[in-house]
């Protein structure tokens, strides 16, 4: 910079330092710089040294970028002494301008302070020389720092005490000897000396140096001018600075500490600063909510989900006070939008001069930590839940034998309510029962469980019951037994039922010896253990030829379903009604029908099977009696179809003769005929027309069954756009509407279905007033494999005492005149829903339309798929 120029500065940072160092501009003590203020910049508006910069004139502003746009401006003093808004002036500080931190700005305050103290000092020892010689060595010796005067060789010529201290040296030792050769033994100057840069520029000079003894020290030399103004020596200041250089390089470690804390530390940091931007965020806050540092940087982060305000808001009251809170619950959203439970944690920290300068959050995940706690109440509940609804009495005791909980089935077997016996010992041990229980009672307190100790207690009137009891032991989150829970279930009944049972095997083997069919009782290796008088009679072997053998009464051709059986029986499955043959003692084949159960032991396992053997033989004779008697009656089903065949062509041949004959007397006798003659050709050929639709829809109604197809993949949408095809000149002359609803694809006949469908149709549209527009509406519903099919109308309805005879073949609820049609669409329709395995009813109030509901099996077995019987 020219000599004669201003350097233009600007101060960023608004505390006690800016307005020391502003008091030094603006007092021109900084003249030999030559520095002049143009700005200040503060995010604190009621700092000192903003509200000193704004009372002074000097230019302010909340944003440091906008110092940028000063003109001429040579450098920014950053105070701040934060490194992120150091590295963001460094970065986007225009290119002429340079920058001094916050470090160089406080050595600056150093420099300056120790500057006016010696100036402050020279001076005062000028002054005080003038007087007296010796009062100016008093001075010099009595200042804080070391003072040496030195000549163009480095020689001594005068230093004080602090200077000679350190070796404990007199004046008259170090008077003409180099200062280099005295303080650091070595041959020449020190590298980097200050007093050698004096010499060569004629100007002040200074230096941070480091000792041989790794004291650092910071070193200005000073000109001596001699009265022709050439340099004829130097003073050298020597302040010791080991302690602030350490000071500084423990608060650099201190800070990497920090950030290496904040970098590995597991939970989310935010740090703000007062404004609530943010200034720092670790990488773990990434990894929970998912916003990168550049994304959230000098903003205000705005991730808390509306409910979550109020608490939010007396946090920020407290921030903003300065102070500090920890473990506070709210809620946070992520950047994908996921809500998660957080506890929040926050430190205020402070400038230099004590005041708050931003805040520390830490907000730990706690979303696993909620759900486990949900998870336990809930787990409490449903303890609570089962002990209260348990059947079975339940007491808590402590260590002690104190009970601390019953359970209300306690109170209703034993008697006594939850305050009688709460804290106290449970005395309802009959005397003959302390066996048993006193060893109940020793493995709870060893921490054993147990369980299934039949015993008996008193109830609160003195009953006796038996009881069959186990206990567990609960223990703390240490691992130490707090208390036992005993389960008491009341087996009086179940020891009376063993009693009961006996007889109740005593009254089965009665029964087995009574049953008139034949009995076979075996083990699992097959081998009888019980056959009762009925086998006998009927096969010939008694009880004694019978036991502990296996029976081989089977026929070589009857093999294959009784190895079936066999291996059934292996497994523990049962069976019944299969049909085979058995040969008696006497060489007799018998037809038997065989069902067998397993029968297990107390422990559920398969031990044995009984087999119930049925003479099945006569019956059998008389199927085959009954299957003659069915070829008989298909053949005269098929002779009976082609007589409706045969009969329905022969009767149509004559009706449409009639009709043709009919036609030409109209044609050409027309006018040879009065009224009366065209109206009976009129009503002869309606009639034949009748008769002809009759006979078509009992040809219908007789092919439901022999002439159907087999059942396929029906889509009914399609079925009901193409019927609707069909009857759309018969909707356009009633002026009605048809709306259809989704329909499902189902199994069944294809033409079957659209004869179903266009017959329900064709009845809504023509049963209707003359004046009302005919609607129908077609739904569909799809549950359980079950296919429900619903035509809605709006036309004249019917009485539903006639609901039966609507499905009647020619039954008509209407005169022809009103309505044609044969009587048999309907009952069409019921072959066709009963031949599907399906059905059709109807519902309705005459003048309010009716509703007839098809349902229908969504899924019929095809050929060649396996059978459930």
């Amino acid at each position: 910079m020219e000599q004669d120029k201003a350097l233009n500065v600007a101060i960023v940072g608004g505390g006690r330092g800016c307005k020391a160092i502003m008091t030094m501009i603006l007092a021109e003590k900084l003249q030999k710089l030559r520095m002049k203020l143009m700005g200040v910049a503060s995010t604190d508006t009621e700092a000192v040294g903003y509200l000193y910069a704004k009372e002074k004139g000097i230019y302010t502003t909340r944003n440091y970028h906008d110092l940028y746009s000063l003109k001429d401006l040579n450098m920014i003093i950053e105070l701040t002494g934060r490194e992120e808004i150091a590295n963001d002036i460094s970065a986007t500080k225009p290119g002429q301008v340079r920058l001094m931190d916050h470090a160089a700005a406080r050595l600056f305050w150093d420099v300056f302070q120790i500057e006016e103290k010696r100036s402050s000092e020279r001076e005062q020892a000028e002054e005080v020389l003038k007087k007296s010689g010796q009062e100016k060595q008093d001075i010099l010796e009595s200042i804080s720092e070391a003072v040496v005067y030195l000549d163009r060789e480095h020689r001594i010529m005068w230093a004080n005490r602090v200077a000679r201290k350190p070796q404990g040296l007199a004046l008259e030792d170090v008077e003409g000897r180099r200062c280099y050769e005295v303080w650091h033994p070595l041959s020449k100057p020190c590298p980097g000396c200050p007093i050698v840069q004096t010499y060569k520029t004629g100007q002040p000079q200074e230096a941070e140096m480091t000792g041989p003894d790794g004291r650092e020290w910071f070193v200005r030399g000073y000109p001596v001018l001699g009265d022709n103004g050439d340099i004829v020596g130097a003073v050298e200041l020597t302040l010791e600075i080991t302690h602030r250089k350490r000071a500084e390089q423990k608060l650099r470690e201190s800070e990497e500490r920090h950030r290496t804390v904040l970098e590995a530390c597991p939970d989310p940091v935010v740090v703000y600063d007062m404004e609530g931007k943010s200034a720092y965020v670790n990488p773990a806050f990434t990894q929970v909510f998912g916003w990168p540092p550049e994304e959230l940087l000098g903003k205000k982060l705005d991730y808390v989900p509306e409910e979550n305000w109020p608490e939010t808001e007396v946090m920020i009251a407290k921030v903003k006070a300065g102070e500090s809170f920890s473990d506070v619950e709210s809620r946070r959203h992520t950047k994908e939008g996921e809500v998660l439970d957080v506890s929040i944690s926050a430190g205020i920290f402070l400038d230099a001069n004590g005041i708050p300068v931003g805040s520390v959050h830490i907000l730990r995940d706690i979303t696993d930590r909620k759900r486990i706690e949900a998870a336990l109440r809930e787990s409490e509940q449903r303890h609570r839940i089962v002990m209260e609804a348990s059947p079975d009495p339940i007491v808590v005791y402590d260590m002690d034998g104190r009970c601390t909980y019953t359970n209300p089935a306690f109170t209703t077997v034993f008697g006594w309510a939850p305050e009688e016996r709460l804290g106290k010992k449970l005395d309802y041990v009959p005397e003959e029962n302390w066996p048993e229980t006193q060893m109940m009672i020793e493995k709870v307190k060893v921490g054993e469980s147990f369980s299934d100790v039949e015993s008996r207690r008193h109830t609160k009137d003195g009953e006796i019951i038996d009881v069959s009891v186990s206990a567990g032991i609960y223990l703390t989150s240490d691992g130490i037994p707090v208390g036992s829970v005993h389960i008491l279930r009341n087996i009086t009944n179940r020891k009376r039922i063993g009693a009961a049972l006996r007889e109740s095997e005593q009254r089965h083997r009665t029964v087995l010896e009574a049953c008139p069919d034949p009995v076979v009782v075996y083990d699992m290796e097959g081998k009888g253990t019980y056959v009762n008088p009925a086998f006998t009679r009927l096969f010939g072997w008694t009880l004694e030829e019978f036991l502990g053998k296996k029976l081989d009464y089977v026929p070589d051709e009857s093999w294959p379903e009784t190895q079936m059986m066999i291996d059934m029986v292996k497994t523990g499955k049962s069976f019944s009604d299969v049909e085979s043959r058995r040969y008696t003692k006497e060489g007799d084949i018998l037809d038997v029908s065989l069902s067998t159960g397993i029968y297990l032991d107390s422990a559920g396992v398969p031990v044995g099977s009984v087999n119930i053997v049925r003479d099945i033989t006569q019956r059998k004779l008389a199927e085959e009696g009954l299957e003659d008697t069915m070829a008989e009656l298909q053949r005269s089903n098929t002779e009976l179809q082609q007589f409706a065949y045969v009969a329905s062509h022969d009767l149509q041949e004559p009706l449409r003769k009639v009709q043709a004959f009919g036609n030409r007397l109209k044609a050409k006798y027309a006018e040879a005929l009065d009224e009366r003659g065209l109206d009976y050709v009129d009503r002869m050929q309606n009639a034949a027309k009748r008769m002809q639709s009759l006979i078509n829809n009992l040809l219908t109604l007789s092919r439901i069954t022999t002439k159907a197809q087999p059942f396929a993949q029906v889509n009914l949408a399609d079925v009901v756009r193409g019927v609707m095809a069909d009857l759309e000149l018969h909707v356009e002359r009633a002026g009605g509407h048809v709306e259809a609803g989704d329909m499902p694809t189902i199994d069944a006949d294809p033409t079957q279905m659209r004869q179903l469908l266009q017959n329900l149709i064709n009845n809504a549209l023509k049963f209707h007033e003359p004046e009302k527009k005919p609607v129908v509406k077609i739904h569909s519903q799809l549950m359980n494999e079950t296919c429900k099919i619903t035509v809605e109308d709006n036309g004249i309805g019917f009485d539903e005492k006639y609901l039966d005879r609507i499905f009647a073949v020619f039954q008509r609820l209407h005169g022809r005149g009103k309505y044609d049609g044969t009587g048999v669409g309907l009952t069409i329709c019921q072959k066709i829903a009963e031949r599907h395995g399906g059905s059709i009813t109807a519902k309705s109030t005459p003048g309010h339309g009716a509703t007839f509901i098809v349902t229908l099996p969504a899924k019929h077995k095809r050929r060649g798929e396996a059978s459930n019987g």
